[in-house]
């Protein structure tokens, strides 16, 4: 026996099963009245509090449909004032971008008019405040 077919051996496979319910307790959606500030994954569940927000209810009804398959862009009001100029142009063009498709950050920066920014690019990307919903 070879080397790989040790290796192969020792290998375990750990499976995960979760629902969508459980995974949608830990998306944390801040609000403001201009908006959604925020979309952010968080390690611990939400507390499940009843009078959540409209414009937060209509997130958790939009992103459980994506997640179901059935939803492939979003209708949400975004609230960018706490992005830069730079940033606030990366988003908008990641959000143009058709379901299913990709783009380099090298094509978002020359987007942004800033060809050789692809670096910048992917720490917009890295700190995108809006989760899942700008891809």
């Amino acid at each position: 026996m070879g080397v790989s077919g040790l290796f192969c051996e020792s290998i375990k496979v750990k499976t995960i099963n979760f629902s969508i319910k459980n995974f949608m307790q830990n998306i944390l959606i801040s609000t403001s009245p201009k908006g959604i500030d925020s979309i952010r994954l968080e390690k611990k569940p939400s507390l499940n509090n009843q009078n959540i927000p409209d414009i937060e209810h209509r997130a958790r009804h939009q992103l459980y449909e994506y997640f179901k398959g059935t939803r492939k862009k979003f209708s949400l009001p975004l609230n960018y004032e706490n992005c830069s100029e730079f940033t606030y142009k990366i988003l908008k063009e990641t959000n143009k971008i058709p379901y299913g498709e990709t783009r380099t950050y090298a094509w978002l920066a020359k987007k942004s008019s800033k060809k050789k920014s692809y670096r910048a690019v992917g720490q917009v990307m890295r700190r995108n405040p809006f989760l899942i919903v700008i891809p």
